[in-house]
């Protein structure tokens, strides 16, 4: 059962509160337990970078970039353990956000594929980059990417304002 309860005044403090349910005569009905929560911080789930080797010295730089400016950040080399699938799968489930390091190494990665399917089957936050210059999505990538913009780190732009921009996208995906 869900209730929607509206608090007035709001309590001032982040916290656990005890709340008494009333009906319209005053009358106490239930009591609950009420957390509040500061919703404007990021949620409980990292940052999943999906990406194919042949693009790792990038997607290291994004994932340095990204650990520095406070994101939890999950990576294959330093994260993957125990079953290759199971972990993969795991990291998807867990991620608030799926950045996918798009690439022709990657289009044509059967574990990259099964990743990016399961983060758009799941309905995942899925924020693209594009890491090679002449490089277009099609088949099951270009599905996926569809309508989504993506961020060039193709080496056509400076890196450094590209980032700035990703920083900043991810910044309001947390927040919406």
């Amino acid at each position: 059962m869900h209730i929607l309860a509206i608090l007035n005044p709001l309590p001032a403090e982040i916290g656990n509160y005890q709340v008494r349910l009333k009906n319209t005569e005053g009358e106490a009905t239930a009591s609950a337990d009420l957390t509040l929560v500061d919703s404007s911080k990021p949620k409980a789930g990292h940052i999943m970078l999906s990406y194919n080797k042949f693009s790792k010295e990038m997607v290291l730089r994004i994932y340095k970039e990204l650990q520095g400016n406070g994101f939890k950040v999950w990576i294959d080399i330093y994260d993957m353990k125990g079953d290759t699938f199971d972990a993969m799968a795991e990291a998807v489930e867990d991620a608030s956000i799926f950045i996918m390091c798009m690439s022709s190494g990657y289009q044509e990665s059967k574990n990259c594929e099964k990743e990016a399917k399961f983060a758009e089957t799941l309905g995942k936050t899925i924020i693209p980059l594009k890491l090679e210059k002449d490089f277009s999505p099609r088949r099951w990538l270009g599905l996926i990417l569809g309508t989504k913009m993506f961020f060039d780190f193709s080496g056509k732009y400076p890196i450094e304002g590209k980032m700035k921009e990703l920083l900043q996208e991810i910044e309001r995906k947390y927040k919406s």
